[in-house]
């Protein structure tokens, strides 16, 4: 993508349109006010410890993302890693249709798929798993639910990618698997209007296990388990228009 595009889609000057008309974006940001986010394009991905094999109780997995316009075929935004596909089953990615598409649980669980996913256009989706069922939103509507209590393997999530050739094209901020709380319930929830942290959203921090794209270095672990490691050459992107 051109420079320009990065710019004017994806970026805002510092007291532009982040500063002054995005809200609380710009005070919720880094130290110096910045949001951050990691730009993947389509050969990237950065790989993180998970919290582990037999994973019960309640949990949420969510991602802020930006699809490019030229996005095509399946792409994994935030999922889990296993080390063969029938275990990696607990996924975000976009279906190769262009709609947004949801998996939860280790071998053959529901496929749970949703609306097309707009380009060029920042989006939230989670999954919430809360007292056995599991509900799967996109831009703050749930979509379906599933009857699921079995425990998960989750011992590594990755950002941008997952099971083979499954990459993201796009952008990602707040990339977070809080273990041990359902952040979101509802038929439907207010999409958050400012940085993700490991306490937003009622989240307690120690049980923020994963937290990614809202630093200052491409592949840092904002949460409790260790920092990532890229594949491909994901970059930094500052002062990301996710709450503009």
């Amino acid at each position: 993508m051109s420079i320009l595009n990065n710019f004017f889609k994806k970026e805002a000057p510092l007291l532009g349109l982040q500063g002054l008309g995005g809200g609380l974006g710009f005070l919720a940001g880094g130290a110096d006010g910045t949001v951050y986010a990691i730009d993947l394009d389509g050969n990237d991905s950065i790989e993180y410890p998970g919290p582990g094999d037999g994973i019960s109780g309640d949990f949420t997995m969510e991602c802020f993302f930006y699809m490019d316009s030229g996005a095509s075929g399946y792409q994994r935004i935030f999922s889990s890693k296993e080390g063969t596909y029938s275990d990696e089953q607990t996924i975000i990615r976009r279906h190769e249709n262009g709609n947004i598409q949801f998996y939860a649980g280790n071998s053959s669980p529901a496929d749970h798929m949703g609306g097309a996913i707009t380009a060029d256009t920042w989006h939230h989706a989670a999954i919430v798993r809360s007292s056995g069922t599991i509900s799967y939103y996109y831009d703050g509507s749930r979509l379906s639910t599933d009857s699921y209590s079995t425990s998960f393997d989750l011992t590594k999530l990755v950002v941008g990618g997952g099971y083979g050739s499954e990459n993201f094209n796009g952008d990602v901020h707040g990339a977070r698997f809080t273990l041990g709380q359902a952040l979101y319930s509802g038929a439907s929830y207010t999409v958050p209007t400012s940085i993700i942290t490991t306490t937003s959203q009622g989240a307690t921090a120690s049980n923020v296990k994963v937290l990614a794209g809202t630093t200052d270095t491409v592949n840092e672990n904002a949460g409790t388990l260790g920092n990532g490691t890229s594949s491909g050459d994901p970059a930094l992107i500052t002062d990301a228009t996710v709450f503009s």
